[in-house]
């Protein structure tokens, strides 16, 4: 299988003119499966903090994953790869380069719009359309106007930057070398609870699956016009071990990583994964169909639900499939989850805690 394996990292910082900061993150990186294996430095993410930290969780579900990896004399330690990448950029960013400026000028121009599908829009016209609407709000009305200070645009570029790559060439390639550095981030808060604890519990029929049950956060950064941090999921999910380690590289790490703690509660969270955590009881727990119509877990679904139904209980699906029990591990992970009262005939010590609007939770 091919991998990106990265062999280096860098940070620079560029200092707005309303005195915020524009983070770049380099990644020094070679494609495993081409020869020669010669690394080359690329720009892997422009944006402020709270984005630059996004990004950090997001290569570290890849690593998790096994899509991107480490140069085997990158990590010396016990930690695994993913912790170890994760406090190495912590680190770096307390402590970036200040990039001396950006290019006065640059011309935005059209991205490549039969990108669409894996870009995540319904068509190509849906792309273009959001395009042309970024482009609109920023008073761009006429190629003319295309060309835009870049000091004057960056929310602009950033915004581009989500929709697709290589809209404009503001940004450098490669770290450019500098003797000044600034303090990006700052000491990680002590003593501060940024989240309530996120906890794993086995599905008894599925062993390989796990319910993941998060809680609603608090950003002790709320006042912080540099970090924007989103609140936590509530909704529960269903996942094997992987896919709970990558949850919460995603969802979890963005807001515990400014709190000195996170290593204790990704420790904690691997714990419970290779332990025996408490079984869940499925009667109360339902799954809803899946988004994406022509994906294998909706032929899956039609199998167990045909089309005429939007949720079904996950004991359903896991006697339906008992002789089968990868098809309804593939099915559950893929659907929204939503957990009710469980039938109290079935509730032997597994059970739930009552919330105050009647949902329920397990504990």
């Amino acid at each position: 299988m091919s991998a990106t394996v990265i062999t280096d990292t860098d940070y620079r910082a560029f200092v707005e003119p309303d005195g915020d900061l524009l983070i770049f993150s380099f990644e020094q990186t070679y494609e495993k499966n081409t020869w020669p294996r010669t690394p080359r430095w690329q720009m892997a993410c422009a944006d402020r903090i709270s984005g630059t930290i996004r990004s950090i969780g997001q290569a570290c579900a890849c690593i998790e994953d096994g899509i991107v990896q480490l140069a085997d004399d990158m990590n010396q330690t016990t930690l695994s790869d993913a912790h170890y990448f994760a406090e190495r950029q912590l680190a770096a960013l307390r402590d970036p380069v200040k990039l001396v400026g950006l290019p006065e000028t640059t011309t935005i121009v059209d991205p490549n719009f039969e990108s669409w599908q894996w870009r995540g829009y319904e068509s190509r016209d849906e792309m273009k359309r959001r395009f042309d609407g970024l482009l609109e709000s920023a008073g761009i009305r006429t190629e003319r106007d295309r060309t835009v200070r870049v000091d004057q645009s960056i929310d602009l570029l950033l915004r581009l930057d989500r929709l697709a790559q290589g809209c404009h060439g503001a940004w450098p390639k490669e770290p450019m070398p500098s003797d000044h550095s600034l303090e990006a981030l700052g000491s990680p808060d002590k003593g501060v609870a940024t989240h309530d604890r996120m906890e794993a519990f086995r599905v008894s029929e599925a062993p390989s699956l796990f319910i993941i049950m998060h809680s609603d956060a608090f950003d002790p950064h709320a006042d912080d016009p540099d970090i924007e941090l989103d609140r936590l999921p509530t909704p529960p999910i269903i996942t094997d071990s992987l896919g709970a380690l990558k949850n919460y590289w995603k969802n979890y790490f963005p807001l515990s990583a400014l709190h000195e703690s996170w290593p204790d509660d990704l420790a904690e969270l691997t714990q419970s994964l290779r332990s025996d955590p408490t079984p869940a009881n499925t009667s109360g727990i339902t799954l809803h169909r899946p988004r994406d119509p022509k994906s294998i877990p909706m032929e899956l679904w039609r199998e167990c639900a045909g089309d005429g139904l939007d949720e079904i209980p996950l004991p359903q699906v896991l006697q339906h499939f008992a002789d089968a029990p990868w098809k309804a591990e593939q099915l559950a992970k893929a659907c929204d989850v939503s957990i009710g009262s469980p039938d109290p005939s079935e509730d032997d010590g597994c059970g739930y805690d009552e919330y105050e609007d009647d949902g329920y939770s397990f504990r």
